[in-house]
């Protein structure tokens, strides 16, 4: 994996990678394809696919954390304890610069600030999800997959699905 990720990240050279390792696929790679059956489920690169939803943060405080924790909520900022001086919260933008000052404020300091993100492994997953529902990930279909399928031959459908080639499937 050096070699991969040295030819990729300090020779600039294009490879094409596949592994159903994702811990060693995020740490090698920068753009990926998600393939499920034949077809293109999802890609891009590793930061825009792990990138979350929502903006959530976990600090660790040190000082009057019950100060802070009135100060977010009276602020809006949703927030639960994860810890005896840790917090997670959920933050408009992506970075901590309103943390910081909140913290300060109260007398508190954030001694440690980790954006969350999701692991390739659960948008791995989401994505499969999705595909075998029939829908593109994070969204919402009106119709079933089913139905979709109901406009194809009996041989197309034996073609497409898991199974011996040429025996037409139940």
């Amino acid at each position: 994996l050096e070699l991969v990720h040295d030819l990729g990240h300090a020779q600039g050279k294009s490879l094409l990678l596949c592994s159903h390792l994702l811990p060693d696929v995020e740490r090698t790679c920068e753009r990926i394809v998600m393939i499920d059956k034949g077809r293109i489920r999802s890609e891009g690169s590793i930061e825009e696919l792990t990138r979350s939803e929502a903006n959530w943060v976990e600090v660790e405080i040190e000082g009057d954390l019950a100060a802070f924790q009135a100060r977010l909520g009276a602020d809006g900022f949703e927030l639960e304890a994860t810890g005896p001086q840790r917090l997670r919260v959920k933050v408009p933008e992506p970075d901590g610069d309103r943390l910081f000052e909140l913290a300060g404020s109260c007398g508190a300091i954030v001694s440690e600030l980790t954006i969350e993100r999701s692991t390739l492994e659960d948008v791995f997953l989401e994505v499969l999800s999705a595909g075998s529902a029939g829908l593109q990930p994070g969204s919402v279909s009106s119709s079933s997959p089913e139905k979709e399928e109901s406009g194809k031959s009996g041989r197309d459908r034996a073609r497409l699905e898991p199974g011996v080639p040429g025996e037409e499937q139940p």
